[in-house]
């Protein structure tokens, strides 16, 4: 009896008149909760890779505020080549973090190009970058069929900022294949195999087999910014530092 003279019903009784739900009722909770996640995954996937090529941009940006500063310590020269230390190890200084060589968006377990050199560690950690070689002003003054034998024999080979003619549109730093160990970007003598050591395509990570996507670059004025596929090279090959292999130098035929 409660206290008003009536009888108490069963605590059991009452959980058992509780509505519940129905098995429709669960599957419908269900295919809800799975229609939100299909909606919802993809653009947290974009989200992520948005972020992604942002920071990638970001390191882009350090590393050519790098050899800007280098550039200012050194009479206006960028980084020696034929040196034992390439050029990961000689901007360190300016850059510091070695993540900094690194693109977030690569495919996690390649090997970015890490390779056994010697030097500095910098030099043979991953990396996501590589560098103008500018053969294309070296080649001026030194026959093409030299060229090999140069860089074999370790003669050093420095280029001056000033000298190139249209910093806003010649590239100092792009991303790399994560398959190649390739320091420098050499596109004379003129031929395609520096192709293999770009990774033209890798934003998103969808359009590396379509080749439809964007990668990053950093400028010579220090500008960095996204380029379609083939757009480095085409209608004139942005790598190049002369006039004439800016044109002659350029690859548009569909690849």
């Amino acid at each position: 009896m409660n206290e008003f003279g009536s009888p108490r019903k069963p605590a059991g009784r009452e959980a058992a008149l509780r509505p519940a739900f129905t098995l429709i009722e669960l599957l419908v909770v269900v295919a809800i909760i799975g229609l939100l996640a299909s909606l919802l995954l993809p653009a947290l996937a974009r989200v992520k890779e948005s972020g992604q090529r942002t920071a990638c941009l970001n390191h882009l940006r350090q590393l050519t505020l790098s050899m800007a500063l280098y550039a200012g310590d050194h009479n206006g020269y960028y980084p020696v080549r034929g040196m034992a230390n390439r050029w990961p190890s000689q901007l360190q200084s300016s850059f510091g973090d070695a993540r900094t060589l690194r693109c977030p968006a690569e495919i996690s377990g390649t090997n970015s190009g890490s390779a056994t050199v010697k030097g500095n560690p910098m030099d043979a950690g991953p990396r996501g970058y590589i560098l103008n070689g500018f053969s294309d002003f070296f080649l001026e003054d030194i026959p093409a069929s030299d060229w090999p034998g140069i860089l074999k024999s370790g003669i050093p080979l420095a280029m001056r900022d000033n000298v190139i003619g249209t910093p806003a549109e010649t590239i100092l730093f792009g991303e790399k294949s994560s398959a190649s160990s390739a320091f420098y970007v050499d596109i004379l003598p003129l031929n395609e195999n520096y192709l293999t050591d770009l990774e033209e395509s890798r934003h998103p990570k969808s359009s590396q087999r379509s080749r439809t996507g964007v990668s990053n670059y950093g400028f010579a004025d220090g500008g960095v910014r996204p380029l379609h596929f083939a757009k480095s090279t085409c209608p004139a090959n942005l790598w190049a530092v002369t006039a004439a292999a800016r044109t002659n130098a350029a690859l548009c035929r569909p690849r």
